[in-house]
């Protein structure tokens, strides 16, 4: 019985190490479309946001709370074109801290960018995170970044981040 296990594992053994000694393939060259190689754009853009649609607004225990506010806008920088945002909001009156989240769509002639955002209001001043999948043109690029507001009573909002292209 001794005998017959090690003649098994003698000739299993056997079996991997000529195995692992086959000959190998040719190793995919990096000109293939699978791996072409993913850029980074750093941009930055800039928009004046004006109430298309006020929304929903109540006040309750000191908060402001809106739902479906819409606010547009031109783009210019590095991405121009038009935002069209859909948010929600809840502010305390006393320190105009609080939060809001919604989607946003920026659209040029090429293509579009669709996203969402989720921030906070900080002494009435708004920022944000945001990420957004590009259509058309943009197709696969991710865009990823933020959002400032840049004073507590301007209407002027702030993007900066990266754009990433898979496929370079």
């Amino acid at each position: 019985m001794k005998r017959s296990i090690g003649v098994a594992t003698v000739g299993l053994v056997g079996a991997i190490a000529v195995g692992c000694d086959a000959p190998r393939t040719t190793a995919p060259t990096f000109t293939d479309p699978l791996f072409a190689m993913a850029t980074t754009t750093t941009i930055t853009a800039t928009a004046p946001l004006t109430v298309a649609d006020p929304g929903t607004m109540w006040v309750s225990g000191g908060i402001v709370h809106v739902r479906d506010l819409v606010l547009v806008g031109p783009v210019s920088g590095d991405i121009t074109g038009s935002i069209r945002t859909v948010g929600r909001l809840n502010v305390m009156l006393a320190t105009g801290n609080g939060t809001a989240s919604g989607t946003f769509t920026i659209v040029d002639v090429v293509g579009t960018w669709e996203g969402t955002f989720q921030g906070k209001f900080d002494g009435g001043v708004f920022f944000d995170k945001l990420v957004a999948h590009g259509t058309g043109a943009y197709e696969g690029q991710i865009l990823r970044g933020s959002l400032a507001q840049t004073a507590p009573t301007s209407n002027i909002v702030r993007l900066t981040g990266t754009i990433l292209n898979p496929g370079g």
